[in-house]
């Protein structure tokens, strides 16, 4: 939960602040690594009961995983650009969470292992699905947090 100083709202912006936004120190990179514990755990836990027990069938776990980081990472980036007091929240939460969390590699690894199975069609659709909803979920996520931003 974000807690606020009194009188300030959350405003989403329009633009991402560059990055890094924060002083990096030692309590910023335990944060970071304290994120990556528990996006890392997370991620393990959902492929661990979504994905399928065999190789080549279709990842669904890892799609769910990659297009809801997405999704947060799309609610989550605005408001925290707009704290900077906060400024451990954005490495923790982006960087740390979102960072184990999601995984390209394992998208590339299970894209790879399903095309050199022969399963063209499959692979296309895993591949556009990730792509297309990952795209889709980072505008979804800054509208989402537009309207209750107000």
């Amino acid at each position: 939960m974000l807690i606020l100083p009194r009188g300030q709202s959350i405003r989403p912006i329009d633009r991402m602040p560059p990055y890094p936004s924060c002083v990096i120190t030692p309590r910023v990179l335990a944060w970071i690594a304290l994120g990556g514990i528990l996006g890392s755990l997370a991620r393990f836990t959902i492929s661990y009961l979504w994905n399928p027990d065999h190789v080549g069938g279709f990842p669904f776990g890892t799609l769910v995983i990659n297009v809801c980081g997405c999704l947060v990472i799309g609610m989550v980036v605005p408001v925290l650009a707009g704290h900077p007091r906060e400024e451990h929240l954005r490495p923790f939460i982006v960087t740390g969470v979102l960072g184990g969390f999601t995984t390209f590699s394992a998208f590339a690894l299970e894209s790879g292992v399903i095309l050199n199975d022969g399963h063209f069609g499959l692979a296309a659709l895993y591949i556009g699905a990730t792509l297309i909803l990952g795209m889709l979920a980072v505008p979804i996520g800054v509208r989402i947090t537009r309207r209750f931003a107000r």
